[in-house]
């Protein structure tokens, strides 16, 4: 199974996102548009597990206290892959979300859970493969996370889909 945890959000942030995505397809000439159901930001990619860690990684996400905070998409990016780039809304540097990434990171591996120690960069992906880019976000906005997930990255008829297993809503005060 290959799994991840990730924030998500209200469907008003993902029309703000869609509203976005539009706004870079035009100056693309080439790119494949993450699907709106799947928009997310990872805050920790696990890669393959076996279905027997789930309860594990499922105790991980019941065992966290997460404080409400408010992120500010504010540029646009992008990562150099071998077949094009990750075009991606970048998020303002954010402290609280730094906080949550690090405390998630660490009951994962309190659980004897090995994970990959690449740097975290907040982002949210627009596009991948993409060619032809310019890059340019005229607007930023913020929106508050809704929940933190672990999430399953599957094909379903053909088409990438990331299915919550579980998920812990984030309360605000």
């Amino acid at each position: 199974m290959r799994l991840f945890y990730a924030l998500t959000f209200s469907d008003d942030c993902l029309d703000q996102i869609a509203r976005l995505q539009q706004q870079q397809q035009v100056l693309l000439h080439k790119g494949k548009k993450t699907a709106f159901e799947n928009f997310h930001v990872t805050l920790c990619f696990l890669g393959e597990q076996p279905q027997s860690r789930i309860p594990k990684l499922n105790s991980v996400l019941k065992s966290l206290e997460i404080p409400s905070f408010k992120l500010t998409f504010n540029h646009i990016g992008a990562f150099r892959k071998p077949d094009g780039l990750v075009i991606y809304s970048g998020i303002q540097e954010n402290d609280e979300l730094s906080a949550v990434q690090k405390t998630l990171t660490k009951a994962i591996r309190a659980q004897s859970i090995a994970i990959a120690d690449t740097r975290f960069t907040a982002h949210l992906t627009l596009f991948r493969r993409a060619q032809g880019v310019i890059l340019k976000q005229d607007t930023s906005f913020s929106a508050y996370p809704k929940d933190l997930s672990l999430m399953l990255s599957h094909s379903v008829a053909g088409r990438l889909t990331y299915t919550p297993l579980n998920s812990k809503l984030i309360h605000y005060l």
